[in-house]
């Protein structure tokens, strides 16, 4: 059992609301974020997989980091292997911004997750489970790559049962907003073929195929403005029996 989330966007800044209001509107943010982990241990999940932008800037205060930290901890005691990747928020936009590095690393660092801090290739990590062997790949944000550019022209051939991407862009036909920025194509998903492809940044959450690719999009755990009112939140569930991948939105209020 695998949870996939993404776009929690902690430490979120309002710059209309009052001291309080934003103290009130962050511990939204980050309790929503503790009711996916929380999730995942009362439901004995394997892997939690998160998909980028767990933050909204490089710089977090120490509060959400640190509240984040005792979470991830909580899924490594429950013996739940933890999947992180870097989202365009999360990821300064030049090196000497937040010292180049981005608040996961910090997770990684202590051994509580793997991060997947490369932005040019796909990392990997190869699990063996009651069903067969897992490979999780993860390939975090560029912010130097043009707008236009397929973030996605690399390689992605592990040896296992299952194959899992992790990547934070649009997919064509599915944009995050925005016309002009990196886009994942359909051609570069069926070069490399993964079984699932979990994608962050898209704040609308979908699931659907495209070929032999089970496209997963776990949207955001939360509305971050009124242009999102009519947005489900929540995040995705998937299961593998050695065979079949079945997959589960669990909404959140």
């Amino acid at each position: 059992k695998a949870i996939v989330t993404a776009d929690n966007h902690l430490n979120k800044y309002y710059n209309k609301m009052r001291p309080n209001q934003l103290e009130d509107r962050r511990r939204q943010l980050t309790e929503q974020f503790g009711r996916v982990v929380d999730h995942a241990i009362e439901t004995d999940a394997d892997l939690f997989l998160h998909c980028g932008d767990l933050f909204d800037m490089p710089n977090p205060r120490n509060p959400p980091v640190s509240y984040v930290g005792e979470k991830l901890m909580e899924l490594h005691q429950n013996e739940i292997a933890t999947f992180l990747m870097v989202g365009n928020h999360d990821k300064p936009k030049m090196r000497t911004a937040a010292g180049g590095s981005s608040p996961q690393n910090i997770y990684d660092a202590f051994n509580v997750s793997r991060v997947f801090g490369d932005a040019a290739e796909i990392q990997t990590e190869t699990l063996t489970t009651d069903a067969g062997t897992v490979a999780v790949g993860g390939l975090s944000h560029n912010p130097l790559i043009p707008d236009g550019a397929d973030p996605l022209e690399t390689t992605f051939d592990p040896e296992a049962d299952l194959s899992i991407l992790l990547t934070h862009y649009a997919i064509e036909g599915h944009l995050a907003g925005r016309t002009n920025e990196p886009i994942i194509s359909h051609a570069s998903i069926d070069a490399i073929d993964p079984d699932v492809l979990c994608a962050g940044h898209i704040h609308r959450h979908r699931e659907f195929m495209l070929g032999g690719t089970q496209l997963i999009v776990p949207g955001g755990t939360e509305r971050l403005d009124f242009g999102e009112r009519e947005h489900e939140t929540g995040f995705y569930e998937l299961t593998w029996d050695g065979e079949n991948v079945g997959s589960e939105y669990i909404t959140l209020d």
